[in-house]
């Protein structure tokens, strides 16, 4: 089973793993990890460190809350040359739940592709349907 970590700004970590909870309860493999205010980059980077030495695996899927900032900076310099660590931005629940369900299946290149695939396609814009009034002529029966 690949191990997947979750970190963010905040409590977004936290956020996410009360979610999942909720949602498809309780999963082996799984850490998350908060960057909340007052922590440094260090503290962060041994954090994720400590979770990558519990998981002894060669393997790992980072999902972080935003591309760019110090928890994806911080595991992207983790998954310099180790090709079975994945960073992703941007997570979402549909990233989230794919990296779960699909953690146990092995291909690290293919998971990586479902991932993001169920991230794009799980964001959405509702979009209203005008629907044209039907007039029906009352014959009076």
């Amino acid at each position: 089973m690949i191990p997947i970590i979750i970190t963010g700004h905040g409590s977004f970590a936290t956020a996410i793993k009360e979610t999942i909870k909720y949602v498809i309860g309780e999963q082996p493999n799984l850490y998350f990890v908060d960057f909340n205010n007052g922590m440094g980059n260090r503290e962060l980077e041994n954090k994720l460190k400590e979770v990558l030495c519990e998981c002894n695996s060669d393997q790992a899927i980072f999902l972080t809350d935003l591309a760019g900032g110090t928890p994806f900076s911080t595991a992207v310099l983790l998954s310099e040359n180790k090709p079975g660590y994945k960073v992703f931005g941007g997570c979402n629940m549909p990233m989230a739940i794919t990296a779960v369900e699909l953690s146990e299946e092995g291909n690290i290149e293919e998971i990586a592709e479902e991932i993001l695939n169920a991230a794009k396609d799980g964001a959405i814009q509702f979009q209203t349907v005008r629907v044209e009034e039907n007039t029906i002529e009352d014959d009076g029966i």
